[in-house]
């Protein structure tokens, strides 16, 4: 009988340091049958030469795709498929990239989205495969890589007037199973662990969101379609985070500006009922703005709410 095979997405930008990480912890991994979908949104640190360095020297096959192809002309697919995207596609878009090209193959029964800046524990993938139910979509138990005795996130919880979010027992001591989480309104897009029927249920990643939300998004929708949510906190991840890079004008920038229109998208797209609450969140992050000479992050907000 043939066992599950799982399609790991792994979406990288400029991270290729990270990603070689993750792919290292992959390789450790006691449940074998999976298959590795590297997506490459346009990365310009030289981020896929350096990776395959790495591959090269460890003496790992691979092979570039194109994101689509005929039946009969698909490829043998190597330890690694490399995708290369033509744009910052961002993360909901770059992921579905990956996604698209993994359920073209009939083997293709799980698919798991991870962000190259995790590390996982060699059981972690065996647990999501052994204990997993059709119509659930599963996240990890995620704890911080620099400090691992602290629990970064298991299940993510969202403000339901505001819709701004938290990480269940962010910062709580790890034990190894912490409790049931009670409130759990979306699964955080470090991880997350699905049957391919899920897709054919609900659909892709939602590509408006650029970054941040789009997981959000995406468990709403599930749910709204009878989908269920859980994690798996046998299935361990370490989560690399590099802090040092929000210290980025630019990128700090975009996370803080991305994170607040996409509230608003949210909200007009699941509730509309709480509107005004979600409004006045975003005036007062507006006139915070102002008063802390944050100007750049002010303008964009503001013409980016006219857009949505």
């Amino acid at each position: 009988m043939r066992k599950n095979k799982v399609y790991i997405i792994i979406l990288n930008y400029n991270g290729f340091s990270d990603t070689v990480n993750c792919i290292k912890s992959i390789q450790k991994s006691i449940y074998k049958e999976y298959q590795i979908i590297l997506v490459d949104n346009n990365s310009d640190d030289n981020s896929l030469n350096e990776i395959i360095k790495y591959l090269d020297s460890s003496n790992l096959e691979y092979n570039f795709s194109d994101v689509f192809f005929a039946d009969n002309n698909k490829q043998t697919k190597k330890d690694i498929v490399i995708i290369k995207n033509n744009e910052n596609l961002g993360y909901a878009s770059g992921n579905n990239v990956g996604m698209r090209y993994a359920l073209q193959y009939e083997d293709c029964d799980f698919l798991w989205i991870l962000n190259n800046d995790n590390i996982i524990e060699e059981k972690s993938l065996m647990k999501l495969v052994e204990n997993h139910d059709k119509n659930t979509i599963y996240g990890s138990k995620i704890l911080k890589y620099k400090n691992p005795e602290l629990v970064d996130s298991i299940g993510g919880k969202l403000n339901y007037y505001l819709l701004t979010t938290s990480h269940n027992f962010s910062n709580t001591l790890n034990s190894e199973l912490i409790k049931k989480v009670d409130s759990l309104d979306y699964i955080h897009g470090t991880s997350v662990f699905f049957h391919k029927d899920i897709i054919n249920s609900i659909g892709y990643f939602d590509e408006d969101y650029f970054m941040y939300y789009e997981d959000v998004e995406f468990s709403i929708r599930a749910k709204k379609k009878g989908c269920k949510l859980d994690v798996n906190q046998e299935s361990v991840i370490y989560h690399n985070v590099d802090y040092e890079k929000y210290k980025n004008e630019n990128i700090n920038l975009l996370k803080n500006v991305y994170s607040i229109i996409n509230r608003l998208r949210l909200g007009k797209k699941y509730f509309k009922n709480k509107i005004i609450f979600i409004y006045t969140g975003i005036l007062l992050s507006f006139f915070k703005r102002i008063i802390t000479f944050r100007f750049k992050e002010a303008y964009l907000i503001i013409n980016y709410l006219f857009k949505i």
